[in-house]
Protein backbone atom coordinates (compact mmCIF):
# COMPACT_ATOMS: atom_id res chain seq x y z
CA UNK A 1 0.00 0.00 0.00
CA UNK A 2 2.75 2.65 0.84
CA UNK A 3 4.44 1.83 -2.38
CA UNK A 4 1.25 2.41 -4.13
CA UNK A 5 1.21 6.11 -2.29
CA UNK A 6 4.53 6.28 -3.32
CA UNK A 7 3.98 5.62 -7.29
CA UNK A 8 0.89 8.02 -7.28
CA UNK A 9 2.65 10.90 -5.09
CA UNK A 10 5.44 10.70 -8.21
CA UNK A 11 3.08 10.50 -10.90
CA UNK A 12 1.19 13.78 -9.68
CA UNK A 13 4.78 15.00 -8.78
CA UNK A 14 5.25 14.53 -12.42
CA UNK A 15 2.27 16.08 -13.96
CA UNK A 16 2.55 19.70 -13.56
CA UNK A 17 6.50 19.61 -15.33
CA UNK A 18 4.82 17.08 -17.88
CA UNK A 19 2.20 19.30 -18.53
CA UNK A 20 4.71 22.29 -18.29
CA UNK A 21 7.01 20.13 -20.89
CA UNK A 22 4.24 19.84 -23.11
CA UNK A 23 3.18 23.50 -23.04
CA UNK A 24 6.33 23.91 -24.42
CA UNK A 25 6.62 21.54 -26.82
CA UNK A 26 5.32 22.91 -30.01
CA UNK A 27 1.09 22.02 -30.45
CA UNK A 28 0.31 19.70 -32.45
CA UNK A 29 -2.93 18.91 -33.66
CA UNK A 30 -3.89 14.97 -33.58
CA UNK A 31 -1.83 14.81 -30.62
CA UNK A 32 -2.78 14.67 -26.98
CA UNK A 33 -2.05 12.93 -23.61
CA UNK A 34 -3.67 11.35 -20.93
CA UNK A 35 -2.68 9.83 -17.51
CA UNK A 36 -3.63 7.10 -15.28
CA UNK A 37 -3.27 6.00 -11.77
CA UNK A 38 -5.29 3.15 -9.47
CA UNK A 39 -4.73 3.34 -5.84
CA UNK A 40 -6.89 0.99 -3.89
CA UNK A 41 -10.44 0.43 -5.17
CA UNK A 42 -9.87 4.28 -6.93
CA UNK A 43 -8.76 4.79 -11.34
CA UNK A 44 -8.45 8.28 -12.19
CA UNK A 45 -7.90 9.08 -16.22
CA UNK A 46 -7.00 12.75 -16.92
CA UNK A 47 -6.42 13.60 -20.41
CA UNK A 48 -6.18 16.40 -22.36
CA UNK A 49 -6.51 16.79 -26.55
CA UNK A 50 -6.25 19.64 -28.71
CA UNK A 51 -9.84 21.41 -29.24
CA UNK A 52 -9.16 21.42 -33.09
CA UNK A 53 -9.56 17.93 -32.35
CA UNK A 54 -12.67 17.68 -30.49
CA UNK A 55 -14.79 20.82 -32.19
CA UNK A 56 -12.76 21.88 -35.06
CA UNK A 57 -11.85 25.10 -33.92
CA UNK A 58 -9.29 26.72 -30.73
CA UNK A 59 -11.16 29.94 -30.29
CA UNK A 60 -13.93 31.27 -28.42
CA UNK A 61 -17.01 29.59 -29.66
CA UNK A 62 -19.30 32.57 -31.08
CA UNK A 63 -21.80 31.62 -33.90
CA UNK A 64 -24.48 29.26 -32.75
CA UNK A 65 -22.97 26.29 -34.80
CA UNK A 66 -19.64 26.46 -33.02
CA UNK A 67 -21.89 26.55 -29.42
CA UNK A 68 -24.20 23.62 -30.32
CA UNK A 69 -20.45 21.85 -31.33
CA UNK A 70 -18.79 23.04 -28.17
CA UNK A 71 -21.92 21.73 -25.67
CA UNK A 72 -21.97 18.15 -28.07
CA UNK A 73 -18.49 17.64 -27.15
CA UNK A 74 -18.87 18.25 -23.69
CA UNK A 75 -21.99 16.08 -23.28
CA UNK A 76 -19.71 13.28 -25.45
CA UNK A 77 -16.73 13.70 -23.05
CA UNK A 78 -18.89 13.82 -20.57
CA UNK A 79 -20.19 9.75 -20.97
CA UNK A 80 -17.77 8.19 -19.14
CA UNK A 81 -18.60 4.58 -20.28
CA UNK A 82 -18.46 5.39 -23.67
CA UNK A 83 -14.96 6.99 -23.54
CA UNK A 84 -13.61 4.75 -21.75
CA UNK A 85 -14.08 0.98 -21.45
CA UNK A 86 -13.10 -1.10 -18.06
CA UNK A 87 -12.52 -4.95 -17.60
CA UNK A 88 -16.31 -6.50 -16.69
CA UNK A 89 -15.09 -8.33 -13.91
CA UNK A 90 -13.32 -4.89 -12.32
CA UNK A 91 -16.56 -4.22 -11.47
CA UNK A 92 -16.08 -0.17 -11.98
CA UNK A 93 -18.22 2.70 -11.22
CA UNK A 94 -18.06 6.13 -12.33
CA UNK A 95 -17.91 8.29 -9.61
CA UNK A 96 -16.88 11.79 -11.47
CA UNK A 97 -16.16 13.17 -14.26
CA UNK A 98 -14.74 17.12 -15.31
CA UNK A 99 -14.77 18.21 -18.61
CA UNK A 100 -13.22 22.15 -18.89
CA UNK A 101 -12.09 23.63 -22.09
CA UNK A 102 -12.08 27.76 -22.06
CA UNK A 103 -14.05 27.28 -25.99
CA UNK A 104 -17.80 28.19 -24.69
CA UNK A 105 -18.37 32.07 -22.90
CA UNK A 106 -18.98 30.98 -19.62
CA UNK A 107 -15.41 29.48 -19.24
CA UNK A 108 -13.80 32.24 -21.15
CA UNK A 109 -15.03 35.15 -19.19
CA UNK A 110 -12.80 33.72 -16.22
CA UNK A 111 -9.59 34.42 -18.29
CA UNK A 112 -8.03 37.45 -18.88
CA UNK A 113 -8.88 39.03 -21.97
CA UNK A 114 -5.56 40.24 -23.06
CA UNK A 115 -4.00 36.07 -23.13
CA UNK A 116 -4.97 35.32 -26.46
CA UNK A 117 -5.74 31.81 -26.69
CA UNK A 118 -4.93 30.43 -30.01
CA UNK A 119 -4.06 26.59 -28.54
CA UNK A 120 -6.82 25.44 -26.49
CA UNK A 121 -7.38 22.10 -25.08
CA UNK A 122 -10.10 20.03 -23.58
CA UNK A 123 -8.90 18.38 -20.31
CA UNK A 124 -11.10 15.87 -19.12
CA UNK A 125 -10.89 14.17 -15.60
CA UNK A 126 -12.70 10.26 -15.29
CA UNK A 127 -12.94 9.48 -11.60
CA UNK A 128 -14.23 5.70 -11.08
CA UNK A 129 -14.54 3.35 -8.08
CA UNK A 130 -13.71 -0.24 -8.59
CA UNK A 131 -14.90 -3.17 -6.43
CA UNK A 132 -12.44 -6.15 -7.97
CA UNK A 133 -9.29 -3.61 -8.73
CA UNK A 134 -7.02 -6.51 -9.07
CA UNK A 135 -9.02 -7.10 -12.51
CA UNK A 136 -7.87 -3.54 -13.80
CA UNK A 137 -5.05 -4.85 -16.43
CA UNK A 138 -6.34 -3.04 -19.46
CA UNK A 139 -8.22 0.08 -20.02
CA UNK A 140 -9.66 1.03 -23.69
CA UNK A 141 -9.65 4.36 -24.40
CA UNK A 142 -12.80 5.22 -27.17
CA UNK A 143 -12.11 9.05 -27.38
CA UNK A 144 -10.58 7.87 -30.98
CA UNK A 145 -13.85 6.55 -32.28
CA UNK A 146 -15.65 9.54 -31.57
CA UNK A 147 -13.24 12.06 -32.48
CA UNK A 148 -11.68 11.14 -35.74
CA UNK A 149 -9.11 13.58 -36.27
CA UNK A 150 -7.42 12.68 -32.90
CA UNK A 151 -4.65 10.28 -33.96
CA UNK A 152 -2.84 10.02 -31.02
CA UNK A 153 -2.22 10.15 -27.25
CA UNK A 154 0.86 9.69 -24.61
CA UNK A 155 -0.18 8.02 -21.71
CA UNK A 156 1.41 7.33 -18.35
CA UNK A 157 0.10 5.03 -15.65
CA UNK A 158 1.23 4.59 -11.99
CA UNK A 159 -0.70 1.44 -11.17
CA UNK A 160 -0.26 -1.35 -8.27
CA UNK A 161 2.20 -3.09 -10.92
CA UNK A 162 4.01 0.16 -11.18
CA UNK A 163 4.91 3.01 -13.50
CA UNK A 164 4.09 2.48 -17.39
CA UNK A 165 4.02 4.54 -20.91
CA UNK A 166 2.37 3.97 -23.77
CA UNK A 167 1.14 5.33 -27.06
CA UNK A 168 -1.97 4.85 -28.14
CA UNK A 169 -3.64 5.10 -31.17
CA UNK A 170 -6.79 4.21 -33.33
CA UNK A 171 -5.79 0.83 -34.27
CA UNK A 172 -4.55 0.30 -30.83
CA UNK A 173 -6.58 2.22 -27.98
CA UNK A 174 -6.04 -0.02 -25.07
CA UNK A 175 -3.66 0.69 -22.41
CA UNK A 176 -2.37 -2.70 -21.24
CA UNK A 177 -0.20 -2.87 -17.76
CA UNK A 178 0.69 -5.65 -15.90
CA UNK A 179 3.59 -7.57 -13.76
Amino acid sequence: MKIILVFVSLLFLCLPSLAEKRSHMAHVHGQGMFTLAIEEHALEIEMDIPADDIVGFEHTATSKEQKRRVKSAEGMLRQADTMIILPKNARCKTTAVDVQSSLSEDESDHHDEAVEETHTEFHVAYTFRCEVPRFLSWVTLNVFHTFSSLKELDGQAVTMDGQFSMELTPRTNTFTFSK
